[in-house]
């Protein structure tokens, strides 16, 4: 009689956006809301409201990234927030979170990474003169980043954060529902005596130390300042940081014609100045305001000639 066969089988595990990182240069997309903006979202509404009408457009500028080459895309739910949306969606905020993952995962290759995309509430706290407080910040922050989890991102990125306050309670809140990878990105100006966050007034240094501290796994920067006015803040996060590091410039200060933005930096040069950035040994490179798939396509081709 012969011997029983013995079928083993053995689940093959996705390597993780980290596990990435430390093999090459990862690319992310461009910005979600410019690409609306070219497709007739209305100026003043949200693209998270927009999307829900409009899904099969969200899944075709996601789609552009990926042909593009990055590797993740943000899900648009920037601002998807019971403060972000407002009251009107209250009792929604699960739903349109799942609904944008969905729409992303219809699209993500094999290989790509789906990121949980969480943003700013955008409101001030009540000790700049607002409304709101970090408990408030953070109950908002709970609802949507587990409406993500849930979904089955693959990691989260938050970004554009004003207040380091506010990035922190959102990296709490990632932490104490999932143990996915978290890449943070703060906002940056700069001014006569350096790089500092807008509201809370802080250096380069602080920031990042606080971010990585709080259990970021990825730290950087994002938004206001374009590609060229990067190099100098992405040096200086180089320096500071114990992390990986992600930048994701602007496409310049737009200027505003015929009711429309148009922004001054254009695919070549913004692919050259992220080439500049990943010389400095930035391991992730990624666009904000302004830069479309052709600025993202012309980015990851030529990072990865000069190779």
């Amino acid at each position: 009689m012969g011997k029983k066969k013995v079928v083993v089988l053995v689940k093959i595990m996705k390597k993780t956006i980290l596990d990435l990182i430390e093999e090459r240069t990862v690319f992310f997309d461009g910005a979600m809301g410019t690409e609306l903006l070219e497709k007739g979202l209305v100026l003043g509404d949200s693209a998270e409201r927009f999307s829900a009408y409009f899904s099969e457009i969200i899944a075709e500028i996601h789609k552009a990234h990926f042909d593009a080459g990055v590797d993740a895309i943000h899900t648009n739910t920037y601002g998807a927030t019971i403060i972000g949306l407002g009251k009107k969606l209250e009792g929604k905020i699960q739903q349109i979170n799942t609904r944008q993952v969905e729409i992303a995962r219809s699209v993500c290759p094999k290989n790509g990474f789906v990121a949980g995309n969480v943003g700013p509430n955008a409101v001030l706290l009540e000790r700049d003169g607002g409304d709101y407080t970090l408990a408030m910040f953070r109950e908002a922050f709970d609802e949507q980043i587990e409406a993500l989890t849930k979904a089955d991102v693959d990691l989260f990125s938050i970004e554009t954060m004003y207040y380091i306050e506010e990035a922190e309670e959102a990296i709490k809140s990632v932490k104490e529902t999932s143990d996915l990878p978290i890449i943070v990105a703060m906002t940056f100006d700069k001014f006569a005596e350096g790089y500092r966050t807008p509201l809370c007034n802080m250096d380069v240094k602080e920031s990042i130390t606080r971010l990585e501290k709080a259990g970021a796994d990825v730290v950087g920067c994002g938004c206001t300042l374009g590609s060229y006015e990067m190099i100098g803040l992405a040096k200086e996060i180089k320096n500071v940081a114990t992390k990986p590091v992600i930048v994701q410039p602007t496409a310049g200060a737009p200027l505003t014609v015929a009711g429309k933005n148009l922004y001054p930096i254009d695919p070549a040069r913004f692919a050259n100045d992220m080439l500049e950035i990943q010389k400095l040994g930035v391991e992730v490179l990624g666009g904000c305001c302004g830069t479309t798939t052709e600025h993202i396509k012309k980015m990851v081709e030529i990072v990865k000639k000069k190779k």
